[in-house]
């Protein structure tokens, strides 16, 4: 369910006509790109599990097996990266409705992806479409005519800024990414890669950075990093 500062994502009508038909339904996506508001929103109906929380993470980590049995097998796991054991453990015995957000590493996805009955989702950055507020409609089911029209100063914005939403607009661009990044390394290097050179993967970051519209030379990459 909406509310009416919310933007529409276009990928929300496709999810809507298309979930009922999936007992897994997984939400991916870019880091803070929207994923758990958008899979919030959608279905709001079922408890959430957010697996940040210590107490519930604790239980998925240690007791894969007995997760489902204290919340429910209707549910909805944010953070489903912290605990990917869990996917081993789904019950398969009746009849379930689990909606998983996160980002899975390969091997984990592919276990969802050998499933029948589940289905994954990519969630994008905010498009222009989606800032404009215009009308959000089921991916492929009409053609779109394609059109040419000079840049708008909005499209410049968000070229510069970028398409993350921000949870609030008087947020300046610096102290955004700088969030961003900070939440990006907490959640996704030390708790989904466990990367373990944190210093060097962070100079790594930055050089890909610098070398954002150049051609790519991952040996001048490794020197630098």
């Amino acid at each position: 369910m909406y509310s009416s500062n919310m933007i529409a994502r276009t990928l929300a009508s496709t999810i809507s006509l298309e979930s009922d038909a999936y007992d897994i339904v997984m939400i991916e996506g870019m880091h803070q790109s929207g994923k758990s508001t958008l899979a919030s929103a959608l279905f709001h109906h079922l408890p959430c599990v957010d697996l940040c929380d210590i107490h519930p993470r604790n239980l998925a980590t240690t007791e894969p097996k007995s997760f489902f049995k204290v919340y429910g097998d209707h549910l909805l796991i944010d953070h489903i990266e912290l605990a990917p054991q869990l996917l081993d453990h789904i019950p398969q015995d009746r009849e379930i409705k689990l909606v998983l957000v996160g980002n899975l590493l390969p091997a984990d996805r592919q276990k969802l992806l050998d499933r029948e009955n589940a289905k994954i989702y990519n969630l994008m950055p905010i498009s222009q479409r989606e800032y404009r507020g215009a009308a959000a409609e089921p991916f492929a089911q009409k053609p779109v005519p394609v059109t040419m029209s000079y840049p708008q100063i909005q499209l410049l914005d968000t070229i510069r800024n970028g398409a993350l939403p921000r949870p609030t607009k008087q947020m300046t661009t610096h102290a955004f990414y700088e969030s961003w990044l900070a939440s990006f390394f907490d959640q996704v290097v030390r708790g989904t890669l466990r990367v373990a050179k944190e210093l060097q993967f962070f100079r790594y970051l930055k050089a890909l950075a610098e070398a954002n519209m150049t051609e790519l030379n991952h040996y001048k990459l490794s020197e630098i990093a």
